[in-house]
């Protein structure tokens, strides 16, 4: 167990790649409580009893867990050289509606048409790590198009901190 760690309620994975699906790390945690919800492609490489509860989203989905309503949003790159990271309709990027907040975390994704099009997002937490996601110009100018409230830039750097 990750010591010192409270009980998780509930687990989102956005994708396959080992840097978004570690199963070490979830082994690591106490998911006797918890719901996990990722993509299929993701659930299928999971072991049916590691969380209590096993939910498939995939992009369009949404799925209420407690008082927060969850949706799934597409990830995927578009620039040419990078098709080969994240295909369209594999991952998830999500929107958390908590009370009355919206939360995007947007997974490994380029400044798609989904995102550019969201809209009232509270806080959005952009992913930028070439070559698998986007350059800082390309999610400025995202950003710019659906104008969160606050944006948090992560980078692989940040989510290994983060996941320690």
């Amino acid at each position: 167990m990750l010591s010192g760690q409270k009980t998780v309620d509930f687990v989102l994975i956005t994708d396959i790649h080992g840097d978004h699906l570690n199963k070490k790390t979830l082994e690591g945690l106490d998911l006797s409580n918890t719901t996990l919800i990722a993509p299929k492609v993701v659930v299928d490489k999971l072991p049916k009893d590691i969380a209590k509860t096993l939910i498939i989203l995939n992009n369009g989905d949404d799925f209420k867990v407690d008082t927060i309503k969850i949706e799934a949003i597409p990830m995927y790159n578009i620039r040419e050289e990078a098709l080969k990271f994240h295909t369209k309709g594999r991952g998830n990027g999500y929107v958390l509606n908590i009370d009355d907040e919206r939360i995007y975390i947007s997974g490994d994704t380029e400044d798609i048409p989904e995102m550019r099009q969201l809209k009232d997002i509270d806080v959005a937490f952009i992913c930028m790590n070439l070559p698998y996601t986007m350059t800082e110009k390309s999610a400025a100018s995202a950003v710019l198009d659906f104008k969160p409230k606050k944006f948090i830039h992560i980078t692989i750097e940040v989510l290994k901190v983060l996941v320690m």
